[in-house]
């Protein structure tokens, strides 16, 4: 059984080689997340590939200013969720 090898693509946000596994093509993006990225990085399209370290830190933000938008700060729960996102960011990471 042979093995398919597959070259890197190289994500639009951070700029590095990532194997086509550990991101994803920017137009799978739910809409609210992608026009929220791309208030970041105007010049990106549905076809550029974003790694998922990147779309983790972005689905963070994302949250982040929908619940600030909301409610206008932060509550304590707010938080808990937050940092229960980096977290699990954290231990994706080791994994």
């Amino acid at each position: 059984m042979s093995k398919t090898v597959t070259a890197p693509l190289v994500c639009e946000i951070c700029k590095k080689p990532k194997s086509p596994q550990s991101g994803t093509v920017a137009e799978l993006i739910r809409p609210s997340l992608f026009e929220f990225i791309k208030k970041k990085f105007p010049d990106l399209d549905g076809k550029a590939f974003i790694c998922l370290d990147d779309l983790g830190k972005f689905r963070k933000d994302y949250i982040k200013e929908v619940l600030e938008d909301e409610i206008g700060e932060l509550s304590a729960l707010d938080q808990e969720v937050i940092e229960s996102l980096e977290q699990h960011e954290i231990l994706s990471k080791r994994s």
